[in-house]
Order: C-alpha cells, then structure tokens, then sequence
C-alpha cells in the first residue's frame, strides 16, 4: 500500500533566537528591561558577554538575579494562527493555521534557582547612598552623614550573593522500613493514623548528675520499672560487682560479662547506681548511696581517657579470594567457647594494642612503672577537685603526657617507653604542686583574719596584710560616722 508523498515546504531564511523567560510575559518592554534591554541582549546572544542576567527588579541595586546559559540549537519556529470571535475571545471560527518562520540557532535558559533576596527599604540609608552612586548623583553622596553611636541599628550592605547552589538538591528521602502505620482508636470513636517505629528501644530512666552535685541519689527513680524476664539473669552478678568495686564503667561491665547478656545491662544498671556527666568520673556508674568525693581511696578508679593521633590509611589492596576447604581440616577444629569467657579487655598492661577502648581506670592500668606513681600516697592530695580528683594537678598531667606516649607506641607496635623516655618528673611535678598549694593556704589565711582586729595585731603578719586590716578599719570608721 502506497500513499502520498508528503508536502514539501521552503524554510525561510531567517534566524531567531530564544528566551526561555521563566514567567508569564504580559509586557514585552519591562521583560526585555529585565534582561538588561535588547542591545545588551544581543551582545551576550553573540558570545561578547561571558553571562546573562535575569533581574526581576532591575532598579534595585540589592536585586539578586538569576544566572542564564546560552546553548546552540537546531529548533524550528513555528508560528500557529487561529481565528476567534472578536466578542467572544474564547469561542474559535475555523481551523488552525501553522507555519514555520524560521530556524532557531540559540536559546537562552534559565534553569538555575533564584538566589535568596533582601529588600532594603528606600528610605534606608544605605539604599539611597547606593542609588546616588548608581546614577552618580554627586550632591546627594555628599549630602550623607553617617550615624554617630547608632549601635542598636547597624546596618550591614547585603552580599552580593547568599548562596552559590544552583540547582536542587536531590535528598533521596526514603521511608524508614521500620516505620508502619497503625490505626488507633480515639476516645470519640474515631480511628486515627499513627506512625510507630517497630524498632525503637525504649529509653530507660536513671540519674544522671554532675560532679558539683550536693545529693547523691540513694535508690533508683520512682518510675524505675522492675526487672523481669532475662535481665534477672545478670543482677545477682552485677551487684556483686559492685560490691567489690563501688564505681564501673559500661566497658568495664561488659568485659565482666558473657557477651550474651551484655543486652541487659541498660535494664540493670540503673536499678543498681547513677551516672555521672562530669568530673574525674565521668561516664561512669557509681553504687547508689556512694559518693567518691568523701572517699580518698577512689582516686583508683579516675579515669584516663586517650585520643590516639589518626595514620594515613594503607593502599587498597587486592581482594581476598576464598581459600578451598582442605578435607583433612574438616573436624579437626575443636568449639570455641570464646563467647563464654569475657574479654578482660578492660585492663590494659601497655604491651598489647588496645582496641576498642580508650578510658582506662588508674587501677586497671597495669603497668609496673605508672601503679608505683599512683600507689604513693605523696602524690595524692586531702580534698577532691574537679579537674583531676584526689591527684594533685600538675602530677595528674604527668600521668596523662605518660599514658599518651604509650598508647600511641602500642598503637604503632613499638615497645612501652620508660618514664625518662617520655619526659616526665613526678618529683618535680610535685613540689610545684606543694608550691601553689601553700601560696593558696598562705592567702587563705590571711583573708581569714578577723575584721574587728588592730594594725598593730596585723603586723606581724607582714605589709600586705597590714594594709588590709588598715583599709578595713578606715572603711569601717567612715560607715560609722555616716
């Protein structure tokens, strides 16, 4: 079956360009003004101008406007005519007309988002010095005087640009797959629809307190839900634990524990001590009743925390490829009853890398050197503070700068350095420690000395506490006689 040849028709000679305006153009004028009129239109369309510009307010000097692209293209325009009621615009007499009127060789594009936009009011004073210089209006920029002492309205000239996103960013929201929906009753008896989350673990409730913390909690929270089920397994053992030692960390308690219930421990833990936020102890569990800040032999259980430096990581290198089943080795392998002895992990005696764990107790570090520090008693202070216990400070620093050295030579598989080697000096660290502690004894006292006492009974304790006593007593007659 053969049909017509289709009609041939001349494209005329004519080349047009395209602007894609990304609105509804009601006046050709202003959208040509907005483009910056139709000369400068031309020069960017030939490639004489690196950018063109859309301003929706082109006599706003703070207009930010959107950045187009010119791109080459082969498009035919078309021109469709149809006739309508001249009474009636929306009502058609006849048929359409179409016609090609040329060839479209470049189309000007405004794919990029508008930039954040800040309208400066035209009474501002910022906006009429800018418009004075935009059309270079001498009298009016002379005219300007700034604000003196105008600090509750300084006013900033907007950037000239907010943000350099172009295109939209594609977030990939997805539903979480452990959220369904569920239809729940209501009291009117209506069926409403609520998202729940299959999967979330209930939160349980425990005290968590600071260091400077004047009460210490006795017995677990009042809505404390009793224990049940599987986490009775590990009560006995934990309280035990804490028995022995009245302060534990969570990694401690782990590695003290089958690995199988170590799932029971955010069940058991706060029926049994509070946590601490801050201080020597932070992030450790303490037996209720027990406060280690009336206790000087808990200066064993202060923490150490370490921060190994990062390494550039090796090369990829090529992947494993899975190793054929030698028939001699089959039953040959004994069970493993690695998961029912724990990891004593938590001890650390600085020859084996440490993994996993970077907060150390002082007594669960075990090596001979720094427990020697520790174990004297001359390095260990009356009252406890806040940055560094029942240590004295500069001491405490001493085993910190230690502690550091040999955890980065375990990491990197070198041998444990000694104290020489590391640099420190616990008997120096010491006496400066002695030394601030009597200068702050020293003005203590002498801030201590009574209100109602002489110049004379003053100055045996020397000029600068007789000067005190004497401006005390001249501010004291000068009250008086008022």
């Amino acid at each position: 079956m053969t049909g017509e040849p289709a009609p041939k028709h001349r494209i005329p000679n004519t080349e047009f360009v395209n602007v894609e305006y990304p609105g509804r153009v009601q006046n050709h004028d202003r959208a040509f003004e907005n483009l910056g009129g139709i000369q400068l239109l031309e020069k960017r369309m030939n490639n004489k101008e690196p950018e063109i510009e859309l301003k929706f307010r082109p006599k706003d000097p703070f207009a930010h406007g959107i950045p187009g692209n010119v791109m080459n293209t082969k498009n035919l325009l078309l021109k469709v005519t149809r006739q309508v009621n001249a009474n009636n615009p929306d009502e058609q007499i006849g048929d359409h007309k179409a016609e090609v009127v040329g060839y479209i060789t470049k189309t000007c594009r405004f794919r990029a988002m508008a930039d954040f936009q800040y309208l400066v009011a035209p009474e501002n004073r910022v906006s009429q010095v800018k418009k004075a210089v935009m059309e270079c209006d001498v009298n009016k920029m002379m005219d300007f005087v700034p604000a003196e002492n105008d600090y509750e309205n300084l006013e900033l000239v907007p950037p000239p640009l907010f943000t350099k996103q172009e295109m939209p960013f594609d977030y990939s929201y997805q539903q979480n797959p452990a959220v369904v929906k569920v239809k729940i009753r209501q009291p009117d008896g209506s069926v409403a629809v609520k998202l729940v989350n299959r999967y979330k673990q209930r939160k349980e409730t425990h005290y968590i307190i600071p260091w400077e913390a004047k009460v210490i909690p006795d017995k677990p929270p009042n809505n404390f839900r009793p224990l049940e089920g599987e986490a009775m397994q590990i009560l006995s053992r934990v309280q035990e634990l804490f028995q022995e030692r009245p302060i534990w960390t969570r990694f401690a308690l782990r590695a003290m524990l089958p690995p199988s219930t170590h799932k029971y421990l955010s069940r058991v833990l706060p029926g049994i001590g509070y946590n601490v936020s801050s201080g020597p102890w932070r992030d450790t569990w303490i037996r209720y009743g027990y406060d280690p800040n009336k206790h000087p032999e808990t200066y064993q259980y202060q923490l150490l925390d370490q921060r190994g430096y990062l390494k550039a990581k090796a090369p990829a290198t090529s992947r494993a490829k899975r190793k054929p089943l030698d028939s001699n080795e089959v039953g040959s392998k004994e069970h493993s009853h690695q998961d029912d002895i724990p990891a004593m992990n938590h001890q650390w005696d600085g020859v084996i890398k440490p993994e996993g764990q970077n907060n150390y107790m002082l007594c669960d570090i075990l090596i001979p050197e720094f427990r020697k520090v520790i174990q004297d008693p001359r390095y260990r202070k009356e009252t406890c503070t806040k940055e560094s216990g029942w240590i004295y400070p500069t001491v405490y620093k001493e085993l910190r700068k230690f502690m550091k050295a040999a955890y980065n030579a375990a990491i990197d598989g070198q041998n444990l350095p000694t104290m020489r080697e590391t640099g420190v000096d616990f008997e120096a660290a010491l006496k400066e420690d002695l030394r601030a502690e009597e200068n702050a004894n020293a003005e203590s006292s002498a801030m201590d000395i009574d209100e109602n006492a002489t110049v004379a009974e003053a100055a045996s304790a020397g000029p600068d506490v007789s000067a005190r006593v004497s401006v005390r007593t001249c501010q004291r007659d000068l009250i008086a006689a008022h």
